[in-house]
């Protein structure tokens, strides 16, 4: 009797380990998510994801991959996840959910000096052209409207020489992503501008639909004691010096927890 308790010991265990055991996929975005010279993944969202692992006791190996793979392989891979993943009625059933992490704001971009007017989403189906994700869900919004002038690609470097190059007219993105990437391309901050704000989404770590739920709950729990403990406030502050709450309009979405659940505006 007391080797089958043995043997069901060590099964447990070996179970448990399995469970606990978890591959993450980043999409590089920086700032929330770059990659240092040494392959290390770094950025806010990255250091928020690995806090969240380590206090579920999780072993999590990270791994950086184009997006349209990294969406592809999770929804099909036991035992992964990926972030950051905007929260969508399309996406609802596809994963399941902890979160929010962040908040995006996507709008349309277009150089400073273009003489181009949008006033609402449809007025952009006009322009020469939009730079989007490949199989990201500013693409899918996008084609569910019917635009067809949209430009995938994997590389939001890309679609900026695109833009400045004038073969298309404007890029679809956040204002974070846009100030990140002409400062790592050292051009002037407004070398492209805002020109239509379309839709806000909640941001999230999508995990494969067969994960267990009692590991969804963990990682929930995990999360809401990191936002209301501060510890996301100061994650936040070491990824950049002049980090101001109050004056965050995104972050301080995040710090209600009423805001758990909460997707994407129509």
């Amino acid at each position: 009797m007391k080797s089958v308790s043995v043997f069901a010991y060590l099964f447990l265990c070996l179970f448990v380990q399995k469970v606990s055991a978890l591959e993450i996929y980043a999409e590089v975005n920086p700032p929330s998510v770059y990659r240092l010279k040494s392959g290390e993944l770094q950025g806010y969202l990255q250091a928020y994801v690995e806090q969240i692992a380590l206090k579920t006791g999780t072993d999590a190996q990270f791994r950086a991959l184009p997006w349209n793979r990294a969406f592809e392989t999770t929804l099909i891979k036991p035992e992964t996840a990926l972030f950051p993943t905007a929260r969508t009625k399309e996406r609802e059933d596809q994963f399941k959910w902890v979160g929010p992490i962040g908040v995006s704001f996507w709008s349309f971009f277009k150089k400073k000096d273009l003489p181009l007017t949008i006033e609402t989403l449809e007025d952009a189906k006009g322009s020469s052209g939009i730079g989007v994700i490949l199989g990201s869900a500013i693409e899918n919004h996008l084609r569910k409207r019917d635009f067809q002038n949209i430009s995938p690609t994997h590389s939001r470097d890309l679609i900026l020489r695109m833009v400045l190059k004038d073969r298309i007219s404007l890029m679809a993105s956040s204002q974070e992503v846009i100030d990140n990437l002409l400062t790592r391309a050292v051009l002037p901050e407004d070398t492209l501008v805002p020109v239509y704000n379309f839709r806000a989404c909640y941001l999230y770590i999508a995990f494969n639909k067969n994960t267990d739920n009692a590991v969804i709950r963990q990682w929930q729990d995990a999360l809401d004691r990191f936002k209301t403990s501060g510890e996301m406030e100061r994650t936040r502050a070491l990824y950049s010096p002049s980090f101001n709450r109050e004056k965050n309009v995104a972050f301080r979405y995040l710090s209600d927890l009423s805001s758990n659940g909460l997707g994407c505006e129509s």
